[in-house]
């Protein structure tokens, strides 16, 4: 609910050059793996839509250049870094979401869930990695291969012109979200449950959005779920809590040798940018460290974990 407390305003609507258009939107560094580039190409072969870039990377300039040689200037707005209050807004007053990266460096995709948050048919790609895993083909949205800038072009044109789908795909992408945080019928729940090889889990850093999404989706797909975080964050969702500094080894190995779990999730390497900015040092050895003490507990406990 205090995601969803912005102040909605028209903030993309009020940039379109023609307002009948279907409003696309992208947001993210712009680097090689995020799909930009591929997502420019695919709008050349788009209609009746203008697509918006939020975002500052390397490849900014290069994305305007190829924008303004193929004539794209009234298609594409390129909107820089928004401030979160800015990007809510827009996230609100888009019709398409679309994360077209185009390799598994994409592991998750958090930005999948900000618009589906607001009820926004999303379209990804299917990375071998979680990115499909959340929003999925045919359900909240369209999934398509990684660099097929025609089967990209083809979904955003698909559902720019069935205004009713995408309505169903937002519709649906709310049920999910109720899914994942219990407020829905039984019915609902099974309806959205997927089976898994894997009975425990142990979520590594899930203090977060990212971590309660997972820790939800989890336990309504029937797994038991033990989570970590540091001494000073707090888990809100139902689950097994365990207080964890993975800079500990000596913890690390302890705690991952008493849950003995089927599967890791590895989420206490993320930071957000204005924490990796800010106290770079500390990110690359959580990054470093923290991650190889992981994996050491991990080969030196007697169960397989994937």
């Amino acid at each position: 609910q205090e995601y969803l407390s912005a102040e909605r305003k028209p903030f993309l609507t009020e940039k379109l050059s023609d307002k009948s258009a279907v409003k696309v939107f992208f947001t993210g560094r712009l680097v090689y793996y995020k799909g930009a580039d591929l997502l420019l190409k695919a709008f050349r072969r788009v209609k009746n839509c203008e697509l918006f870039i939020a975002g500052t990377g390397v490849l900014e300039q290069q994305l305007k250049d190829y924008a303004r040689a193929k004539g794209l200037d009234g298609k594409v707005h390129f909107l820089g870094f928004l401030p979160d209050e800015q990007l809510k807004q827009a996230y609100a007053d888009c019709d398409i979401f679309v994360l077209p990266s185009t390799v598994k460096s994409e592991a998750f995709g958090i930005v999948q869930l900000e618009a589906m948050v607001y009820g926004k048919p999303v379209i990804n790609t299917n990375l071998a990695s979680g990115v499909p895993c959340v929003s999925l083909d045919g359900v909240t949205g369209i999934t398509v291969p990684p660099s097929d800038e025609k089967a990209l072009a083809a979904a955003i044109n698909k559902l720019a012109q069935d205004s009713a789908l995408r309505g169903e795909y937002g519709r649906n992408a709310e049920k999910q979200r109720a899914v994942q945080r219990g407020k829905c019928d039984k019915e609902t729940i099974l309806s959205f449950n997927r089976r898994s090889e894997y009975m425990k889990a142990l979520i590594i850093g899930a203090a977060g959005f990212v971590g309660g999404y997972l820790i939800n989706e989890l336990r309504f797909a029937g797994w038991e779920v033990c989570a970590t975080c540091l001494a000073n964050e707090k888990i809100d969702e139902e689950c097994s809590v365990r207080v964890l500094d993975i800079m500990d080894r000596a913890a690390t190995e302890q705690l991952i040798a008493q849950e003995a779990p089927d599967v890791i999730y590895h989420l206490a390497a993320q930071s957000s940018v204005s924490v990796s900015w800010k106290r770079p040092q500390l990110t690359a050895e959580i990054n470093v460290v923290g991650s190889i003490n992981v994996l050491e507990a991990v080969r030196g406990c007697e169960k397989k974990i994937r």
